[in-house]
């Protein structure tokens, strides 16, 4: 699996890369040379210097309380299992989001890490389908995948803000100056943020599926977090929580999303799915 792990690491860097391309390519649609000079190296800077909230911090925000070994002993079993499978020199921290949303989410990558689960979860989840969700946060942890998309999202501000500075400065030229804005140049200013949008959205899906799959080598279950997705899938859209965000019930073609849909995630995981999803008891 050594060269799926190399096409998924090159799949990151090119969406990382087109990025930043459209950032350059929006500083020279604005100043020129200097302009890409000047936001690429920004760019770049970027990469290299991208903030990191420690994960306590986050999870404070999140209003989520640490559990301790003791208060959940088969979780933290399992948690310590699932990390070194996936090579973790120590699991990440575990925590509980108080209230009946059903939620799971990871912060942090390494030796500091942490992952939620809401009171809704644990208590909708049996354990089969508990364990695919714990190992498809530890995939998340494991490939470093909030500093990933944490950058993608700094890049992704930095381009809407330049573009919006960049609009507001043609329609003060074209208004207050004897100078022609021409209109490619207006609309393809415009449309810069729409294109760090889709390559962070492509990359935020490629990263998802990523994540399913290394919890089903993990596992060696890929049917435990399909039934966790299924029996999702038919819970209340309200306060699904990261694992599984509706992402536009089984319809397909979905540019705009931050997941894939949970009819793709789960014929990946177990194979194509016809007319409907295969009952509970048949995964």
């Amino acid at each position: 699996m050594a060269w799926v792990r190399a096409v998924l690491r090159l799949d990151a860097l090119a969406s990382l890369a087109g990025m930043i391309a459209v950032l350059g390519l929006t500083g020279w649609l604005i100043a020129g040379p200097d302009g890409l000079l000047v936001t690429a190296a920004v760019g770049l800077l970027s990469v290299a210097l991208a903030p990191t909230v420690p994960p306590g911090v986050a999870m404070r925000v999140l209003g989520a309380r640490p559990v301790h070994p003791e208060q959940a002993p088969g979780l933290y079993t399992l948690l310590i299992e699932l990390a070194e499978a996936a090579g973790l020199r120590q699991p990440p921290v575990l925590y509980r989001i108080p209230g009946g949303s059903v939620s799971a989410l990871s912060v942090g990558d390494g030796e500091r890490a942490a992952i939620a689960l809401s009171d809704g979860m644990t208590m909708v989840m049996d354990a089969r389908e508990l364990r695919g969700v714990l190992a498809h946060e530890v995939a998340h942890v494991a490939a470093a995948d909030t500093a990933l998309m944490s950058l993608a999202a700094v890049l992704g501000r930095i381009v809407h803000t330049l573009a919006t500075f960049g609009l507001i400065a043609a329609i003060v030229v074209a208004v207050f100056t004897p100078a022609v804005v021409p209109v490619w140049l207006v609309l393809a200013i415009a449309l810069a943020p729409w294109g760090a949008t889709l390559l962070h959205l492509h990359l935020s899906r490629r990263r998802e599926f990523a994540a399913d799959a290394a919890a089903a080598r993990l596992t060696g279950d890929p049917q435990g977090l399909a039934r966790a997705l299924v029996k999702l899938e038919t819970l209340p859209r309200r306060g699904l929580g990261h694992l599984m965000r509706p992402s536009g019930g089984w319809s397909r073609g979905g540019w705009l999303r931050t997941h894939p849909s949970t009819r793709d995630r789960i014929e990946r995981l177990v194979g194509p799915i016809r007319d409907r999803v295969r009952p509970l008891a048949e995964l």
